[in-house]
């Protein structure tokens, strides 16, 4: 669970977070050491495997020994720079590999305000917000941050009637931009000249006296290059100006050839407008050190000019997530040794010679300093399950004494900590116990910033017009398995992506028009070519992209990393050419690809949505910023009772029906406010993990037999549904009859919409189940016996909510050990032939319940938080006693938003959405273009 005190987290965590209890006990772990002579490899005992290490490092010139480790910050850094100092191994030698290195806001941070560190946008702070092609709630620098920050920033106040508007600048719908209230569909590559375009407006309204030398002369035809009219630079530069505090957030994590001249115009439209002052804190996420693939392919170079003798790798498999054309793959084949240090086995072992097993990141010691002033402390949450394994740190510090005794006065890395930090016992147990060293809030704004000189600034704003020719390709990192790095989690294999709804595979993604020009439809398998780079991978129709274009998710297409991950999908960086930005990072788009059939389909793609319209049946209800002041609550309660009082034909409503009429003193309920989720899914693997929930693996996925207590679904919305504020049939197709590709290109805005078990007061699924293995409990839940239930899936049938999920076979029968170990003891395992759904976290209520009791005290407020709401960062949901006046649950049910899904059927959910608002004046503005 997330760590209430910590800053960056504030008690949340994000998907992959989630599911790293599934990494550690994953079946496909290395076990014992493994040395390689030849092409015979044998296990060997630790203390060999040590010995060998020793002797090689002793053995070789310090110079040509290398590191390649992940990134590493606080005082783990400062082991591997003494490590290597006691060796005598130059600390140049040691390459921090990430696949996205934040270079280009890295170096465009240093070039306009003389600092590398990746600045924190205080995005909750700012009334507007600009983004060319951002991904700060996708990907990075921190997720769960930005998420927490994003739900203050954009979610409404109903009091002033106001929230944040957010415009997005980019060529495909990421998570972050399927958040956004524009969408401004520009050409790939073109944010750039859109953004020096935006650049000149700016500054020749700025009051800073430097303004004026920042305007440049546009290369190019600037509607050719960008797509879209020069009118909206000035809708969106008049925007800006009138804004209290707006903010400009460029791509943080992937970008192309142009990301960092594009983060220095960010940048410097920041400084113009003042805001960089009141909501930018510079050099705050430590990432300043990591490689970019220049470094790796320069390695590769020594490599095969034999200037390296001993390779250490112990970071995340550099062979898969390295471009192809750094030739580190081909380099490792000519190696004279290479150790990898890692719990589990990737493309990058089959070149090492020397495998130690290493710990996972829940069995070890360590810290880190992701963000400046927030050290966070790691400690084993359990005994290591291997007893030939060892942290790579312990084994490091064994190897320098056994080369030099004494070089190291601890034995582990432990006491090296608690060395280092300076701190006395009573101290390291109380932060360890804290989780860190930190203050619980974020820092402020530094105040009024200094820029660089302009001159040194207009020398880095370089623009690379690029040569566009066919179709264009996007490259990016995908929102839950990052690199690939989680792949072989089944739980994260089997995670709907929040933007595209795809598991288990990777898709080519492409926009309807494009697919109907090249006659393609959903689900056919085609060749992608950059040149003589081939790969084969299906197509999915997406709208969230422009014509023209279409993109690949990274994280996919291990040939060797478990069962889980091994051919699931294809690599793109494969395929990516080797073109440069500024930074030395690669550009994640490339040009001119060509895509042919191959007469291959897949029968269905692995998906877990239905149809992506909503076809006049309001089930994800919205409503706008402008009507939202006409709305009255008391109207829609009234409404909803006449509903509910038609099965009370005799008039005992006030005697039976309502909730304060219910004998019980608890009568569980839950809010979830749709204006506040964003899409992020983290509930459905936090609801997972918490509930012992089933993969069920690609070909019942397939089949359409997935289970996800919760799912969010995501509904696509026109302009003109939004401001009529209903959906409209799609084209006069009837429901049920709509081919999911053909959905109405106009659609562009989404809905997010958590759907689960709506524990109905009149439930459906009760009526019909003939051996009462589903029934309602005294505190208003739709409970389930699992021991009752006979599989007739009557209740299923019934439930308008499709909600309840049939065990088709013993999924935890076929579970390898040992990720059966990581099962919740408090949740009863479901057998083949059992239906099973939401519980609203039965065992976190009964635990309270019992503790209550004990005490002599009833439950309070807070003490019962399901899976769902603990892990959400925009706390969007809210879950209470709605008998407790002075409950969360039934402060946020006060809203004037508040809704019901089908509400006509009666069959009066226990939750209650608050609509999703949108702002139609944005629409308006921007439809003259």
């Amino acid at each position: 669970e997330g760590n209430n005190e910590n800053p960056i987290s504030g008690g949340k965590t994000c998907a992959r977070g989630q599911a790293i209890i599934h990494q550690l006990f994953s079946p496909d772990r290395i076990k014992k050491p493994k040395i390689k002579t030849g092409d015979k490899i044998e296990e060997i005992e630790i203390e060999k495997a040590i010995e060998i290490l020793a002797e090689k490092i002793s053995s070789s010139d310090p110079k040509k020994i290398f590191f390649i480790t992940e990134n590493i910050t606080g005082k783990t850094e400062k082991f591997y720079n003494d490590f290597a100092e006691k060796i005598g191994i130059p600390e140049e030698n040691i390459i921090r590999w990430e696949t996205f290195s934040f270079a280009p806001i890295r170096k465009a941070s240093q070039i306009v305000f003389g600092k590398e560190g990746i600045p924190l946008f205080r995005i909750d702070k700012a009334d507007l917000i600009v983004s060319f092609s951002g991904d700060f709630l996708d990907v990075g620098p921190n997720t769960v941050l930005y998420s927490r920050l994003f739900g203050k920033f954009h979610s409404v106040d109903e009091e002033k009637n106001k929230k944040g508007k957010f415009i997005y600048i980019s060529s495909r719908l990421n998570l972050t931009g399927l958040n956004a209230d524009k969408w401004i569909e520009i050409k790939p590559g073109g944010e750039v000249i859109f953004a020096l375009a935006l650049l000149n407006k700016i500054a020749s309204q700025s009051n800073k006296p430097e303004a004026e030398k920042f305007k440049q002369p546009i290369p190019g035809k600037f509607e050719e290059i960008t797509g879209v009219s020069p009118k909206l630079v000035e809708i969106i530069a008049e925007e800006i100006l009138k804004s209290e505090n707006p903010i400009l957030i460029p791509p943080l994590t992937s970008g192309d050839e142009n990301a960092t001249t594009l983060c220095v115009i960010s940048l410097l439209i920041n400084y113009l407008i003042g805001t960089a002052d009141k909501n930018i804190v510079l050099d705050y996420f430590n990432y300043t050190k990591l490689a970019t693939p220049k470094d790796i392919k320069e390695l590769a170079k020594k490599i095969q000019e034999q200037k390296v003798d001993v390779l250490i790798v112990s970071s995340y498999s550099p062979v898969f997530s390295a471009p192809e054309f750094t030739g580190i793959k081909s380099a490792l084949k000519n190696a004279p040794f290479v150790v990898q240090f890692s719990y589990h086995e990737d493309e990058t072992s089959e070149y090492a010679h020397l495998i130690i097993p290493d710990y996972h990141s829940l069995e070890k010691w360590g810290d880190s300093e992701v963000a400046k002033g927030v050290i966070t402390f790691y400690q084993p949450l359990i005994s290591p399950l291997y007893k030939d394994a060892r942290q790579k740190e312990d084994v490091l510090i064994q190897v320098a004494n056994k080369i030099k005794e004494g070089s190291f006065t601890v034995s582990n890395f432990r006491d090296y900590l608690k060395a280092e930090y300076g701190l006395s016992d009573e101290e390291w147990v109380k932060y360890l116990e804290k989780g860190g060293i930190f203050t619980g809030e974020l820092p402020e704004p530094q105040g009024e910033i200094k820029i660089e000189p302009p001159e040194k600034i207009n020398n880095a704003v370089k623009v690379s017009i690029p040569e566009r020719k066919g179709t264009a390709l996007i490259i990016y990192p995908s929102y839950h398995l990052y690199d690939g790095r989680t792949a072989n989690s089944p739980y994260i294999q089997e995670f709907f992506d929040p933007a595209t709804k795809i598991s288990w595979r990777n898709t080519l993604e492409i926009n309807p028009k494009t697919a109907e020009k090249l006659g393609i439809k959903n689900g056919e398998i085609v060749k992608v070519s950059i040149g003589e780079k081939k790969i084969e991978i299906p197509v999915q129709i997406y709208n969230g992209i422009i014509e023209d274009v279409v993109a690949i998710s990274c994280g996919r297409g291990h040939k060797n990393y478990g069962r889980f991950a091994s051919g699931k999908g294809v690599n793109p960086l494969e395929i990516i050419p080797e073109k440069f930005d500024e930074s030395g990072e690669i550009s994640f788009i490339a040009y001119g690809i060509e895509i042919e059939k191959t007469g291959k389909k897949l029968k269905r793609l692995p998906t877990n949505e239905g149809v992506p319209r909503q076809l006049s049946r309001e089930v994800a209800h919205f409503t706008t910023l402008q009507a939202l002041p006409n709305q009255s609550r008391e109207e829609k309660i009234k409404e909803f009772e006449n509903i509910l009082k038609k099965r009370f034909p005799r008039g005992d409503w006030e005697k039976y029906g309502k909730d304060s009429a219910k004998p019980n003193k608890y009568r569980w309920k839950m809010v979830i406010d749709l204006d506040k989720c964003i899409g992020c899914s983290a509930c459905m693997i936090a609801c997972q993990v918490e509930n012992n929930i089933p993969f069920v693996g690609e070909e019942e996925v397939i089949r359409g037999r997935e289970i996800t207590w919760i799912r969010v679904e995501r509904y696509w919305v026109s302009a003109e549904e939004i401001k009529e504020g209903k959906t409209k049939e799609h084209n006069g197709v009837k429901i049920g009859k709509l081919e999911k590709e053909s959905f109405a290109p106009d659609a562009k805005k989404s809905v997010f919409f958590p759907m689960l078990c709506q524990h109905c007061e009149y439930a459906p699924c009760e009526y019909v189940c003939p051996v009462y293995a589903t029934m309602h409990t005294s505190d208003g839940l739709n409970a389930q016996a699992y021991n009752r239930c006979v599989g007739t899936r009557f209740c299923a049938n019934n439930c308008p909510y499709k909600v309840r999920y049939f065990n088709w076979h013993d999924y935890y029968k076929n579970i390898p050990e040992p990720l059966n170990m990581s099962f919740n003891p408090s949740v009863t395992v479901r057998s083949k032939g059992v239906m099973e759904k939401c519980t609203f976290c039965i065992q976190r209520i009964k635990e309270a319940e019992y503790n209550a009791k004990i005490e002599g005290r009833d439950i309070k407020d807070g003490e019962v938080i399901p899976a769902c709401a603990q892990v959400c960062p925009t706390d969007a949901i809210s879950f209470g006693n709605i008998k407790d006046e002075n409950s969360q649950v039934k402060k946020v049910q006060k809203s004037k938003r508040i809704n019901w899904a089908l509400k006509d059927l009666g069959t009066e959910p226990s939750i209650t959405y608050l609509e999703k608002v949108f702002d139609i004046k944005i629409e308006e503005k921007f439809k003259q273009t």
